[in-house]
C-alpha cells in the first residue's frame, strides 16, 4: 500500500513540474565546488624557483620569480599564478617558452619581510619568505673621494656576516661615468676601506660625484622533493653627493 501511496502522489504532479526539478538538482550538482585534487609529490622532474626581491627605503619593490626544470629539459612547468605579499604578480613565458617568470613593481606597506607564494598546479604552494637588511644612512669618513688614498665607507644597520653577502659601491662622476666596487664577505663592523689600487682603474673625473650603497645578498634555500630553489636579495640605498678628488 505504501508504495501505490509514493506512486499515486507523484502521478499527481504534472509532468513539466517533474522534469523542471531534475533539471535543478543536475545543476546544482554540476555546480557544487570540488575539492582542489593535490598530487602526491612524485614529480619526475626537478623544479628550480628562483627569486629576486629589491627594496629601497620608500618600500618600493620589484619582486621577480622564474620557474623552469632542470638540466635544459624544454617542458614548460604548469604553474598558475605566483604573489609577493599577497598581490598576484604578472606573468609570461621566457626562453622560447621554456620558463616562466613573474613579476611586481610596487610601494608596500613598511615589512620587515617579504613573502613569495608559487602556485603550482596539483601540488602545495611553494613559498619563501626573505628579512631584508636595510642601510638607513651612510656616509664617507673623509668627506671626499680620493683617488690617491681611498675611502673608508660606514652605515647604520647590520655588518656583513658573511661569505653570501656583497656590498656594492657604485659611483658615479660628473661625467656620468659610472663604476661599481664589490666588497665580498665578512666586515668586522658597519664599514669597511676602499684601497686606492680599486679606484685607479676607473678614470673618474674631478669634482662632484654621486654614491651609493646596494646590499646583496645570495640566499640558498631547503631542498624540498622535487624542487630546489635559490634567492637574490638587493637593498638600494639613496644618492650621497660627494667630490672626487686626486
Amino acid at each position: 500500500m505504501a508504495l501505490n501511496f509514493t506512486l499515486q502522489t507523484y502521478t499527481n504532479i504534472p509532468i513539466k513540474n517533474i522534469l523542471l526539478y531534475v533539471f535543478v538538482v543536475s545543476a546544482f550538482a554540476s555546480c557544487a565546488p570540488k575539492k582542489p585534487k593535490t598530487v602526491v609529490e612524485n614529480y619526475d622532474k626537478t623544479l628550480l624557483v628562483n627569486y629576486y626581491l629589491r627594496t629601497d627605503k620608500t618600500n618600493f619593490v620589484r619582486g621577480e620569480m622564474y620557474a623552469y626544470h632542470e638540466g635544459g629539459d624544454t617542458i614548460l612547468p604548469n604553474i598558475e599564478s605566483g604573489t609577493l605579499q599577497g598581490e598576484k604578480m604578472s606573468q609570461s613565458k621566457i626562453n622560447n617558452n621554456t620558463a616562466w617568470r613573474m613579476q611586481i613593481n610596487e610601494e608596500f606597506p613598511e615589512a620587515s619581510e617579504f613573502k613569495f607564494v608559487l602556485n603550482h598546479a596539483g601540488y602545495q604552494p611553494i613559498e619563501a619568505t626573505f628579512e631584508t637588511n636595510p642601510i638607513k644612512k651612510f656616509s664617507i669618513k673623509e668627506g671626499e673621494l680620493s683617488i690617491s688614498k681611498g675611502f673608508t665607507v660606514n652605515w647604520d644597520g647590520p655588518r656583513i656576516s658573511s661569505q653570501n653577502e656583497t656590498m656594492i659601491i657604485v659611483i658615479t662622476d660628473s661625467k656620468r661615468q659610472s663604476a661599481s666596487l664589490n666588497r665580498i664577505g665578512e666586515t668586522a663592523g658597519s664599514g669597511f676601506s676602499v684601497d686606492p689600487i680599486q679606484l685607479q682603474y676607473y678614470n673618474f673625473a674631478k669634482g662632484p660625484a654621486t654614491i651609493s650603497l646596494v646590499r646583496k645578498t645570495m640566499v640558498d634555500l631547503p631542498v624540498s622533493s622535487y624542487y630546489k630553489q635559490r634567492a637574490e636579495v638587493e637593498y638600494y640605498t639613496d644618492d650621497l653627493t660627494i667630490n672626487i678628488v686626486d
